[in-house]
């Protein structure tokens, strides 16, 4: 990803590690089908500014915690089983091209 950065900024990558590090966590990944991001926190990302244009809104302040915690382990625990399939499958797949015999 920093290979993305401009001629004039690669001797500066650190000041950029943050956006790289923000987009690897907000981009989805092929063998989960899931963003790094939404597996540790159990939703999707988002900036100030999603929530000043309406785009995201912000969590329901009025629940208790009790409520949000079944409603977050039910929703993590969907989101887990998903995951768990996906990265099987992509496992799956990746054996049977592993298992291959080379090509000459």
């Amino acid at each position: 990803m920093s290979r993305s950065l401009p001629d004039h900024q690669k001797s500066r990558w650190k000041d950029s590690l943050n956006k790289v590090v923000h987009a690897y966590n907000c981009t989805k990944n092929e063998s989960t089908g899931y963003t790094p991001f939404h597996l540790l926190y159990g939703r999707h990302p988002g900036l100030p500014i999603d929530l000043l244009f309406g785009i995201q809104e912000p969590d329901d302040a009025t629940q208790t915690y009790p409520e949000y915690e079944k409603r977050w382990k039910q929703g993590m625990e969907g989101t887990y089983g998903l995951a768990t399939k996906h990265a099987e499958r992509a496992g799956e797949k990746g054996k049977k091209y592993y298992d291959l015999p080379p090509s000459r």
